[in-house]
């Protein structure tokens, strides 16, 4: 991706200047750049950041909570979310409780919270809690596995997944373009190629007849 984000603005730049330039991107590099948070929270506390699963550092609750039968993604971000969190849940007595009162307050006592948090939601499935959340507009969603993600409706509308006819496998659903283009849509025509597939109309492109390309697979080249 960052490669790509840097080939595309060396061409912009070719654009303005009429001159090319070396675009290098290590994957260190990269690795680096993702690491913005936990870096940031180095610097500024000196204390190198463990493995914090699906809990954010600096906001709570924003989280994964199991439910009856999976999990809930929850991001509520502020006093507001957290209020309307509470009353969906049944947990009313502990919103002004000075153990979560605030964001800080709750990210200090956030073991505590979290199993709260689970004994309640525990009574209901994913998808009821989905649709008492939204309701009220607290920000939520599912953890899918990938069954539920190759059959989502929303994956479907947006052409994701894309049947295709294999030689050996016969019928099978591939990802779709992720890339929407209102004047040159792409799409997904064809699985990937057997082995030396497309080998005569390549090699047609150089200048090979049927017959030398013939000659390169008796000597085992191709």
């Amino acid at each position: 991706i960052f490669s790509v984000i840097g080939i595309l603005a060396a061409v912009e730049s070719r654009h303005k200047t009429a001159k090319g330039q070396m675009v290098d991107v290590a994957m260190l590099d990269c690795l680096v750049a993702t690491l913005e948070n936990a870096i940031a929270r180095y610097e500024t506390s000196g204390v190198s950041p463990g493995p914090i699963g699906n809990d954010h550092p600096s906001i709570a609750p924003f989280a994964t909570i199991a439910s009856k039968d999976g999990f809930v993604n929850i991001a509520a971000g502020n006093n507001v979310l957290w209020t309307r969190l509470c009353e969906v849940v049944g947990m009313e007595r502990y919103v002004n409780d000075p153990r979560f009162d605030t964001n800080a307050n709750r990210i200090q006592n956030w073991p505590a919270l979290k199993e709260l948090l689970t004994e309640h939601m525990k009574e209901k499935t994913t998808a009821e809690w989905l649709d008492l959340l939204m309701a009220v507009d607290v920000p939520c969603g599912p953890i899918n596995n990938i069954e539920q993600v190759v059959n989502d409706p929303q994956v479907a509308a947006r052409g994701m997944m894309v049947e295709v006819t294999h030689p050996t496998g016969g019928k099978l659903r591939v990802p779709g373009v992720p890339i929407k283009f209102s004047e040159t849509p792409a799409a997904i025509s064809s699985p990937a190629p057997m082995l030396g597939q497309h080998n005569a109309e390549i090699f047609a492109q150089l200048g090979l007849d049927e017959a030398a390309l013939e000659a390169l697979k008796e000597e085992g080249v191709i």
